[in-house]
């Protein structure tokens, strides 16, 4: 598939079926939502981003919800980057090239986790200007935080 013919928006409540299977191809996710928890997502987590095919099939998500941070010297309301995932038959396709710029334009401070072995992850994180934090051995997880060079807080 060629990345011009993708494109990104934000994910509506009929692409529910679509993201389930995305994560259930191949995801390191140690326990995969369930249909009505994708359907929840789909019609509430409106800070979230798919990448669809020319047919408007979603091929790769991007999950956000705003929160309080717990995490930093002042909590604040961030947003926390709960799961992204491309379908393993659009993988090395361009679709993080695609919907990163996205998230991370729409969003002014994103934090989230991921697993120490996750390298893909990783990389997509290093790449999209996420600076890595601290570990939690007991999560085996480390924390990463984006923050917006324009932020105004």
């Amino acid at each position: 598939m060629r990345l011009c013919q993708m494109q990104v928006r934000q994910i509506q409540e009929k692409d529910w079926e679509a993201c389930w299977h995305i994560q259930r191809s191949e995801h390191p996710h140690d326990a995969p939502f369930s249909a009505d928890t994708w359907l929840f997502i789909c019609k509430n987590l409106t800070d979230s981003f798919v990448v669809v095919d020319e047919d408007d099939t979603p091929v790769g998500y991007w999950l956000g919800v705003l929160k309080i941070n717990p995490h930093e010297k002042t909590p604040d309301i961030w947003c926390l980057a709960i799961d992204v995932c491309t379908h393993r038959d659009h993988r090395k396709s361009g679709v993080m090239d695609l919907i990163m710029p996205v998230a991370t334009q729409y969003h002014q401070r994103i934090y989230a986790f991921t697993q120490k072995e996750n390298k893909p992850a990783e990389g997509i994180m290093t790449k999209w200007g996420f600076e890595k934090g601290w570990y939690s051995e007991e999560h085996n997880m480390y924390y990463w935080t984006y923050e917006r060079e324009d932020n105004v807080s």
